[in-house]
């Protein structure tokens, strides 16, 4: 499916999060929920500010 800039993302299971800031580039948000406290801080770090 084509993804659209009005589009909402949701994301089980990210991870690092190479996925979500890819999707990012491409949706208006992504809901990402991850159970692993180490990888929400990663997350974090790596999409603040977008």
């Amino acid at each position: 499916a084509a993804l659209r800039p009005t589009d909402v993302v949701l994301e089980v299971g990210p991870g690092t999060g190479n996925m979500t800031v890819k999707l990012l580039e491409k949706v208006k948000k992504v809901v990402a929920c991850e159970v692993d406290p180490r990888m929400v801080a990663e997350i974090h770090k790596r999409v603040q500010g977008t």
